[in-house]
């Protein structure tokens, strides 16, 4: 599942690429200069919405492994308690 982030990151390097590419069809730098930091924004909210994409996987996966242990656990009790 994409982040938010990801998303907005995808479009902030898209919309840079364009501004960076009519810059250098008119010839003007500042607009180069804004489309190729438009670029920069956009990898660095790529990649901040891959860390907590991967960090709420991980929070997953160590909710999930809590579950398991804590059923085992119970089962492992209820199967070793002797009968009357």
């Amino acid at each position: 599942m994409a982040d938010k982030e990801q998303v907005k990151g995808k479009f902030n390097e898209a919309k840079g690429s364009v501004r960076e590419a009519v810059g250098n069809m008119t010839g003007d730098d500042q607009q180069v200069a804004k489309g190729q930091a438009e670029q920069a924004e956009g990898k660095a909210q790529g990649f901040v919405g891959k860390v907590m994409d991967t960090a709420r996987d991980l929070g997953d996966k160590a909710a999930r492994t809590a579950e398991g242990v804590a059923d085992a656990v119970k089962d492992a009790t209820h199967s070793e308690t002797p009968s009357r």
